[in-house]
């Protein structure tokens, strides 16, 4: 037998498996985002910002529910520049998030094998193809990204405690440098990624050496968030290290100011009172004021719950207070997370991020894992989850555990061995597990019922060039317009924000978008109290109408 045509079929064979493999992975997203609800608020505000990069070459769109800064400008910009290639920004959004799921699926394969072997490494690629892995690929956000990089980082971390060389812990850097301009709980990554190198011993590489790769990865992630956190910076005249992190740690804070958490709105829980509860002047609302200046703004005494009316408004006021080094602080963060993880959790099921295959398989391969001498590796995961799980310190976000499903494709691929040895094995579980990966119903993301029918009612309508508000995003980006989010407080405290921001129109997109917003259920009656009045109406199904509301005599009902 000829060496040298064995190897090349080999290599041939595993080409042929590589790209079966990546084609099956692409094809499970495919279909997964057959239905198109991959488009979620979020998703939109990031569409607006790779607009303004791709068309401007700026950092601003024109509105949100959240301010621009808020955002990391990693997945906007590689929309923006993938925008080159495809007619539009919505494809360019699917497009990222879909090409970084698959490369998440790469990095899954790239940390098993380094972990296992290389049978967990061709494991965890068919199991980063077929399993819910890929269901992080349907809402158009940077989240696939963000999996792929912590991955990669944890895998050079790996590699560098067995080399004699700082180039895997420079890799590691520059991956978890890259997080931390990808979302906003990126910038905690560069500081887990290197107490994990530190902390993982049992290689070759001695303490001084560990130190030192820590210390690497920690310089490359301050260099590359540098130059975001100064611009930043310069567009609030202000220090803001952590923009996006402090934006969304900033809320409980003001929260207490207010005493938010005991207005009890109907429909509404303090989050959202604290997103959507309008400033005195009407000019935005009380988060993001308080974000763009520093300074708790004065607010609208008619948002006030009848129990508060009696109670002082609170007047303009700085929004920061304590220091880091109170316990009390410390300590209500790790109360913050008890109540979080059970929380996210639930979302990753609900989500359909776990299903019953994939559960049952990491069971079982946790377990196999437990009992096997690999002690060292389990250590070594369970910092990386652990890494994983620290932006549930701020807020609960069932997308934060994304990482967690990647890990339990790595966990589960450490049991391949079995299936190697018997391939019709494997490939029941592979086909088992993405059966059920296509099969579990999902919820919904995104707009309901006919979007293009709301474009159109928007653009029929005769409205002068302005801003539409809306519960969400979505209606406004697609009918070319600014995006203004609806206040609480009812039509009278609407129609004062929609003058004093310039707004055209209010889009009350369906009966079920208001469920949550009773304070303005009243521009759902016909007619509408007054000043408003229907500009155009179209049916939504089983849930009433889609209504388009002015309060001037600009616009003429279609």
């Amino acid at each position: 037998m000829n060496p040298v045509g064995t190897g090349e079929r080999s290599s041939s064979a595993r080409r042929w498996e590589l790209t079966i493999t990546i084609a099956v992975a692409i094809a499970v997203r495919l279909v997964l985002a057959r239905d198109g609800a991959w488009q979620s608020s979020d998703s939109f505000h990031y569409f607006a910002l790779a607009d303004a990069i791709h068309e401007h070459g700026a950092f601003e769109s024109g509105g949100s529910q959240h301010p621009d800064l808020s955002r990391s400008p990693l997945y906007p910009t590689l929309v923006a520049a993938t925008r080159f290639l495809v007619p539009d920004t919505a494809t360019a959004g699917f497009l990222v998030s879909l090409l970084a799921s698959v490369g998440a699926m790469f990095a899954i394969a790239r940390l098993a094998g380094d972990l296992f072997g290389p049978g967990a490494k061709r494991a965890g690629l068919v199991l980063g193809a077929v399993s819910p892995v890929g269901v992080m690929a349907l809402p158009s956000l940077p989240d696939p990204l963000l999996v792929a990089l912590l991955l990669a980082s944890a895998s050079s971390i790996w590699r560098a405690r067995d080399s004699g060389s700082f180039r895997p812990a420079l890799e590691a850097g520059v991956w978890a440098g890259l997080a931390t301009l990808t979302r906003a709980e990126g910038i905690a990554y560069p500081l887990a990624a290197a107490a994990l190198a530190v902390a993982c011993g049992g290689g070759r590489a001695r303490l001084g050496a560990r130190v030192r790769n820590g210390a690497l990865i920690l310089a490359c992630g301050a260099a590359m968030y540098a130059p975001w956190a100064w611009y930043a910076s310069q567009r609030l005249g202000r220090t803001m290290f952590a923009p996006g992190f402090e934006y969304v740690a900033g809320q409980r804070a003001l929260a207490d100011a207010i005493e938010a958490r005991y207005w009890n709105y109907p429909g509404l829980d303090w989050t959202d009172v604290v997103l959507f509860a309008p400033t005195a002047d009407h000019g935005g609302t009380l988060w993001t004021r308080w974000f763009e200046t520093g300074r708790v703004p004065e607010l609208d005494p008619r948002v006030l719950p009848a129990s508060m009316k009696d109670a002082s408004v609170p007047a303009a006021t700085t929004g920061r207070g304590g220091t880091w080094l109170q316990p009390s602080r410390w300590l209500r963060r790790a109360g913050i997370v008890q109540s979080n993880l059970p929380r996210a959790l639930r979302g990753l099921w609900s989500e359909r991020l776990v299903t019953v295959s994939t559960l049952v398989l990491g069971v079982v391969a946790a377990i196999a894992l437990a009992g096997s001498r690999r002690r060292q590796e389990a250590w070594f995961l369970a910092g990386v989850g652990v890494w994983a799980s620290l932006p549930l310190a701020s807020h609960v976000e069932y997308r934060f555990l994304f990482p967690w499903t990647g890990l339990g494709a790595v966990v589960a691929s450490a049991c391949w061995r079995t299936f190697a040895t018997r391939p019709s094995i494997g490939i029941a579980v592979a086909l088992l597990v993405g059966v059920d990966t296509l099969s579990a119903p999902r919820p919904a993301h995104g707009l309901r019922d006919d979007p293009q029918g709301l474009v159109r009612l928007v653009r029929d309508a005769n409205l002068p060039p302005g801003p539409l508000m809306a519960t969400r995003s979505g209606v406004p980006y697609l009918s070319g317009r600014p995006y203004r989010p609806l206040p609480v407080g009812g039509p009278e405290v609407v129609a004062d924000a929609l003058h004093a921001t310039g707004s055209v129109a209010v889009v009350v997109e369906t009966a079920a978008d208001l469920d949550r917003r009773p304070d303005v259920g009243a521009l759902l009656e016909d007619p509408p109290p007054p000043p408003w009045r229907i500009a155009g109406r179209i049916p939504s199904g089983t849930r009433g109408e889609y209504r388009l509301l002015v309060v001037s005599h600009e616009a003429t009902i279609p």
